[in-house]
This record gives C-alpha cells, sequence and structure tokens, in this order.
C-alpha cells in the first residue's frame, strides 16, 4: 500500500553566525536540532543610544544607509531617572548593554523592595539590535528577506557533539565565514535551526486533505513515524529536498555538497511503503509576528507556509534533477488554519 510521510519543522530559531557561544549557552535547548540554513540578512548597527523613560536607540542598516528609531521599549515596570541607567554599544554596533549604576540600584532597593529581591538588578544585560528590532515591532506583523546560501545536516553524536559543535567546525561553513568576512560585509551572516517531526500515513490522502492537515492540530492526531524508518533517514530525505528545491550557491559549487539519497535511505523508505514525501516549511514566527522570506538564484518563498512535495523514486534516481513541487498556502488559508 502506498504511503504518504508528511514532515515539518517543530522548531525554528534564527540567530546571528556571531552570537554562535551565546547561542549555545544561554538556549541550549536548540543543540537538538538537526537541520540548518546558512544565510544572509540586512546588517544593522546602532549608532546612538539613549534612556529618558524608554529606551531610544537610532539604527542604520548597513546595506541600504537608511536610518530609524526604537523608541517604544521600557526597561522597567516603573519609572527610573535616566542618570542612573548606563548604557554602552558594543560588538561593533551590534548589541547594548545596559547596566543600573549604584545610584539605581539604591534607588531601586529604596522605593521597589520586591523587584529588587526577585531580579539580580547588579548584572549588565546585553541585547542585541536584532532582538530590540523585534521587541519593538512586535505588536505588528513584519517580513524580512534572507538570503540562503547553504543547507545542511546535525545529528547528536555518542561523544556530546550537537548542531553547535557543527556550525563551529564545519569546514564548508568556515569557508562561507570567511568569504563572507571579504564580501558580505554590509549583510548579516546568520543561522536559521529547524527541527523536524514525521509523521507516516498509512493511507494518500486527496492533496487538500494533505494540505489542511500539515503541520495543525489534527495531524497530532494521525499515525505516528514507525519504527522501520529511522531518523537519519528522514533527515537525509529533508536536506535533499531542500537543497534540490532552493539550489543554494554554496551547495552547488562546493564539492559533496550535493546530497545523495543512498541505498539505505531509499531502502527504509520504499519498505515501508513510503511512496511520496511532503515537507512543511512554516516561515512565520507567531510570538512577534514576523514572516520570513527566503532566497536563492533560484527560487523566492514569499508565503507564511510553503509546501515541498516529491516522489521517492524521483528522488532517489534524481528524474529531472528531483524536481520539487511547491505549494505555497495563501494567507488566508494559512490564518484558518491557525498554524
Amino acid at each position: 500500500m502506498k504511503k504518504l510521510l508528511e514532515v515539518y519543522f517543530d522548531t525554528e530559531y534564527i540567530f546571528p553566525y556571531m552570537y554562535l557561544e551565546d547561542v549555545r549557552t544561554l538556549y541550549p535547548q536548540y543543540g537538538n536540532a538537526s537541520i540548518y540554513m546558512v544565510m544572509l540578512a540586512d546588517k544593522y548597527q546602532i549608532i546612538e543610544a539613549q534612556y529618558f523613560d524608554q529606551l531610544v536607540l537610532k539604527y542604520m542598516c548597513l546595506d541600504s544607509g537608511t536610518i530609524d528609531v526604537i523608541s517604544n521599549i521600557s526597561l522597567f515596570p516603573f519609572r527610573v531617572p535616566h542618570e542612573y541607567v548606563n548604557l554602552n554599544i558594543c560588538n561593533y554596533g551590534t548589541s547594548i548593554e545596559i547596566e543600573l549604576n549604584g545610584f539605581g540600584i539604591e534607588y531601586i532597593k529604596n522605593n521597589y523592595i520586591e523587584f529588587f529581591r526577585q531580579l539580580d538588578i547588579n548584572r549588565k544585560v546585553k541585547m542585541s539590535i536584532y532582538d530590540l528590532i523585534n521587541i519593538s515591532k512586535q505588536e505588528e506583523e513584519t517580513r524580512e528577506t534572507y538570503e540562503v546560501l547553504y543547507i545542511g545536516q546535525s545529528f547528536d553524536s555518542s561523544v556530546g557533539r550537537n548542531i553547535f559543535d557543527r556550525l563551529s567546525t564545519h569546514e564548508k561553513i568556515l569557508k562561507i565565514y570567511r568569504d563572507y568576512n571579504m564580501k558580505y560585509r554590509d549583510k548579516e551572516l546568520v543561522v536559521f535551526l529547524l527541527h523536524p517531526k514525521s509523521k507516516l500515513h498509512t493511507i494518500m490522502m486527496p492533496d487538500l486533505l494533505t494540505t489542511i492537515s500539515l503541520g495543525n492540530s489534527y495531524w497530532q492526531t494521525t499515525d505516528e513515524l514507525g519504527e522501520k524508518i529511522t531518523n537519519a533517514t528522514v533527515i537525509n530525505v529533508i536536506e535533499a529536498m531542500l537543497i534540490y528545491h532552493f539550489k543554494p550557491v554554496y551547495n552547488i559549487k562546493l564539492k559533496n555538497s550535493i546530497p545523495n539519497i543512498d541505498l539505505k535511505t531509499y531502502s527504509e523508505l520504499k519498505n515501508a511503503g513510503v511512496h511520496q514525501i511532503d515537507l512543511g516549511l512554516n516561515l512565520f514566527f507567531e510570538p512577534n509576528k514576523n514572516c520570513i522570506q527566503l532566497f536563492t538564484e533560484t527560487s523566492k518563498v514569499c508565503s507564511k507556509l510553503r509546501i515541498l512535495h516529491c516522489f521517492l523514486e524521483n528522488l532517489y534516481h534524481k528524474k529531472s534533477e528531483s524536481e520539487i513541487e511547491a505549494e505555497d498556502i495563501n494567507d488566508e488559508l494559512y490564518r484558518l488554519l491557525n498554524l
């Protein structure tokens, strides 16, 4: 019986590559991601920072030269005199350090004792311009554009290595980073981490039902992925589909960067009865209402959700260069699905 393998990503996280070690320390939960994209984004630089009851930042997009202002972020739930707050622009203008001076600490201790007891107000707080922009615009729906340079995979190993280790040592990523320092200084090199979840449907569903179920609440009620298909096989297929679809420039130009669906991967899927694979790529980040748009020289995604469809035989035998059928979900249907 022909079966459908559905995959979507239950965890997605984007961060500047320069903050890799900070992310590893602060967000270890993302270490179990197994797919990553190395991308270029607009690079912003803080050029002025002040505090007058609220944080006021002036920042510039280095690529376009445009200047914008953030003036709607409150640092405290009560008024603190501006002379008690020290601001320091750091990391070449990509971050700001916020610190209370001695007078500020005493002011809060004397006037807001519960707040003083609950938080460590003696420490500096560092925030990136990218986080600050997201916070300032969290009440409005925004769009950001990223150029996908490279797509790869990583597994947790028995010796404790995870995707953060891969990103810090993989020779292809280091090559991209060297090129970035030479060619893309007005752009920010960022990493998109993704963790997949999979389901194996015992009956091939109509296309519409597949579209509606992928990744939403109904999807959780369908059959779990059987033991016949390993995580390694699912990740191999995901990586191949994404690369064949986007054709990132560094996967094309670097040796051994084009995936090959080996016989073991193919056999696992074939023996499990898999005929078609559907991969959902959700590009709308609900908490901050941010929709990311991905593009390469051959592909561009502007929708909040793109579903990739591929037949296993085409993927294994590279028929028509393993052409992937893409389906974009319009905003109205996306809203109804409540993904």
